[in-house]
């Protein structure tokens, strides 16, 4: 069952990613991170198109106006069953500090759940986005916090 796209008052609306919103989100990783951690978002971001597999990235895309204001990925984890990532996070920089990328993580936030996560990581500089929404910073590492969301038991089969 795929969940429903979110809406806010502010007229932002948050959907699944379409191979069409590449163009879009290759400029705002671009100007965010720069040529190289772009190309490896590009990447990751067409392995669902390219090359399907068991465990396939997950995006959304946040617009405004139908335009692509951010963007946002999870993948499941291969630590344990049920664990899963939180990926790229990332709000054209006119657009930031308006909600976006707090919707984007409850977006993330419900379809993992949709599907029986049960635990979510994610590294972050911004600690107080994903701690709004459960996570908790289990470690600092080289200024990133690596911080952890439990949402029920956690199998390691």
């Amino acid at each position: 069952m795929e969940p429903m796209p979110i809406q806010m008052k502010t007229e932002i609306i948050v959907r699944d990613f379409e191979v069409d919103d590449l163009e879009a989100c290759w400029d705002i990783s671009l100007d965010l991170w720069g040529w190289d951690i772009s190309e490896k978002i590009q990447d990751e971001m067409m392995d669902k198109f390219d090359n399907p597999s068991e465990f396939p990235p997950h995006f959304c895309v946040a617009t405004h106006d139908e335009k692509i204001v951010g963007f946002s990925g999870y993948r499941r984890a291969l630590v344990m069953s049920d664990a899963w990532e939180m990926i790229w996070n990332n709000v054209h920089s006119e657009y930031q500090r308006k909600g976006i990328g707090r919707l984007m993580v409850e977006y993330r936030l419900e379809q993992i759940k949709a599907r029986g996560g049960k635990i979510i990581f994610t590294m972050t500089k911004f600690p107080m986005l994903p701690g709004r929404s459960g996570f908790q910073t289990v470690s600092i590492i080289d200024g990133w916090n690596l911080m952890v969301n439990k949402l029920g038991p956690v199998d390691i089969t």
